[in-house]
């Protein structure tokens, strides 16, 4: 034990950069619950429940379930420092990797240092999630393909083999390397047919499908298991490959799909680390050609990049993280190359040069990260991270792989705790926090008195709250007066209340929990009489001369048509407003009928009702709610043009 010990103190003595990955996503992890995803996963290690279903990652289970047996009282931070543990395995084992090729400690740390601040990877390290282990898989066969590419071995093969069939017990995804391990055995089969060296091919076949079957084993006896809780092999096989979660799969142009791999391509490493990547690949491609290793990892990897290119989720990059580290150890080979010719040259500035290339590409990407939220006002894919959501932010939870001051989805429930009323009946979907409240509720032992509910937004059997069930609920509650809460009045509860016959009738009058976030609490019928309709928030008053698409128009012709056009916020009660019009003459003020608006819309409209030409000169509109200017706006009519002699 003291040899062994004593191995590892020598082995980190020489590789220092091993204690690098665990100090900085230790450092950068969350405090607390992250996400919907990650309070269920927290939930799946406790019960230790595994299954063949694509939503079960059982090897992060497994390691979760140990982290759990750690010290404190917060299983969501131990869960968390799972994810730390297996993202330094995997930065680790890549270091490994790389070092192993090119005898260059510097190398190694910063090809393993770009892939460490990589978005994907950093982002899933630092909370309670299934991918880490995903990467660690596709190290380790690229450690057993970089072996094969410098020489066949029956034996390296036999273990590609057994790590393809290892990885689809923590996901089915890793199916991709089942994909690849067959491709090298086919490329290895061919060149050894074309060089009349075919003897053996059979005991090879033989051994790889005995190793495959080997590291599948645990996977197998799970699926056994699962065939007969879901009622037989046709549910158990369905729900192994994504169940109802193939309805997001192969969605998309091919436009679109390669627009967005290319932005998080970039966005994993937005630094002249991307430029090693793009020479790394024509470097590997010539070390690589003549080896079957080549075909295995391309086709890994473009099964890969290509399925889930269409699988449209917002956490595509968590799948595509595999192919991500593909990247990064093309990348590796142009680092390698670069330090080796300055090692030969021995000059100072080349090593100065190197030096500032390498820091840029570990201290660029946190400073990009940090900025993505801000930087979405800018529209297009980075509109992904908009931080301004209600009543919770995601986007700079989604941006930014650093949670270390993230504490976003437990600072909504505290103060969701701290205002709902006892007995309280909330309703939430899976998009927002209903298992951060379940968490709270489960392990920290808060607020059980509250009733929390899902919606079921994805149509799932069994999973939440179906439509007729959410309308039974809601009507009981408006009927008995029961404290009823939304977090939301927009998708998947605005179509779920549009369509139950009189259900858009009842109102949902907003429930502020601070300063800046807010809920919906349902009117009961003993007050919904008496209670004035509130203004939407975010009102947009303009004036324009039709409806179409076009932007406000400070200016008029007499003759023209005057439209008044408000624009708001989903608002959760029916509400009716009224334009009012006021000329530059002092004249009396044109006033509309009210234009009544049902719950859910976000914009109304009127037509002013007049006889003749406006009058030329400024114009001031109104937007009126009973006795209450809700929005103005302004704008002028040009005097009339002259007319010819």
């Amino acid at each position: 034990m003291k040899g062994a010990a004593a191995r590892v103190g020598r082995g980190l003595l020489r590789n220092p950069f091993l204690l690098v990955p665990p100090v900085f996503y230790y450092l950068t992890s969350a405090p607390g619950i992250g996400a919907s995803d990650s309070a269920l996963i927290v939930d799946e290690m406790r019960g230790l429940v595994l299954s063949t279903h694509a939503n079960h990652h059982n090897l992060t289970l497994l390691v979760g379930r140990l982290f759990l047996l750690g010290p404190g009282e917060d299983p969501a931070r131990l869960a968390n420092l799972a994810s730390v543990f297996l993202g330094s395995i995997a930065v680790g084992l890549f270091y490994l990797v790389v070092r192993q090729r090119s005898s260059s400690r510097l190398a190694a740390a910063a090809s393993a240092a770009a892939l460490m601040v990589s978005h994907s990877l950093w982002w899933h390290s630092t909370i309670a999630e299934a991918y880490a282990w995903n990467a660690i898989l596709a190290v380790a066969a690229l450690a057993l393909l970089q072996r094969l590419g410098a020489g066949h071995s029956d034996r390296a093969l036999a273990a590609l083999f057994f790590v393809a069939g290892l990885s689809f017990f923590n996901h089915v995804q890793m199916g991709i390397l089942l994909a690849g391990a067959a491709a090298c055995l086919a490329g290895h089969l061919l060149v050894a047919r074309r060089a009349g060296a075919a003897v053996g091919s059979v005991r090879l076949v033989g051994t790889c499908a005995a190793s495959f079957l080997a590291g599948f084993a645990p996977y197998a006896v799970t699926f056994a298991f699962d065939v007969k809780r879901a009622g037989g092999l046709g549910p158990a096989i369905r729900q192994a490959l994504g169940g109802d979660f193939q309805s997001v799969m192969a969605k998309g142009s091919p436009g679109e799909a390669l627009a967005d791999v290319v932005y998080l391509v970039v966005l994993q490493f937005p630094s002249p680390f991307l430029l090693a990547v793009a020479v790394g690949t024509v470097l590997l491609w010539r070390r690589w050609k003549s080896s079957p290793a080549l075909l295995g990892l391309a086709t890994a990897f473009a099964v890969n990049t290509a399925f889930f290119a269409y699988y449209n989720t917002w956490d595509k990059f968590a799948f595509l993280l595999p192919s991500f580290v593909v990247l990064a150890f093309a990348g590796s080979f142009a680092v390698e190359e670069a330090v080796a010719r300055a090692s030969r040259r021995r000059s100072v500035p080349a090593w100065l040069a190197l030096g500032a290339l390498a820091l840029a590409s570990v201290g660029a990407p946190p400073l990009v990260y940090a900025r993505l939220a801000e930087w979405s006002r800018w529209g297009g894919p980075l509109a992904r991270y908009d931080n301004s959501g209600n009543p919770i932010r995601k986007g700079e939870y989604l941006a930014n792989p650093d949670k270390s001051r993230n504490d976003e989805f437990g600072d909504y429930v505290r103060r969701l705790f701290e205002r709902l009323p006892p007995g309280a009946i909330y309703v939430d979907d899976d998009g927002h926090a209903f298992y951060p409240v379940r968490y709270f509720q489960a392990y920290r032992g808060q607020r059980r008195d509250i009733r929390a509910e899902l919606v079921n937004a994805w149509g799932i059997a069994g999973w939440g709250l179906g439509p007729e069930a959410f309308v039974e609920l809601a009507y009981r509650a408006y009927r008995q007066n029961e404290p009823f809460f939304l977090v939301s009045v927009e998708e998947p509860f605005y179509s779920l209340i549009v369509r139950a016959p009189g259900l858009d009738r009842l109102r949902f009058r907003r429930f502020p929990l601070d300063d800046r976030r807010f809920i919906y609490r349902l009117v009961g019928a003993s007050e919904s009489v008496a209670l004035a309709p509130e203004p939407p928030l975010g009102l947009r008053l303009r004036a324009a001369t039709g409806l179409g698409p076009e932007p406000a128009r400070p200016e008029l012709a007499p003759g023209d048509p005057a439209f008044a056009i408000l624009e708001f916020e989903p608002n959760g009660e029916p509400f009716a407003v009224e334009f009012v019009w006021t000329p530059p003459d002092g004249g009396g003020p044109v006033r509309s009928s009210p234009v009544s608006l049902p719950f859910g819309c976000r914009r109304a409209w009127a037509e002013m009702d007049r006889e003749g030409p406006l009058t030329p000169g400024p114009w001031r509109v109104h937007a009126v709610m009973g006795d209450r200017v809700i929005a103005e706006a302004s704008f002028v009519v040009r005097e009339a043009a002259a007319s010819p002699p």
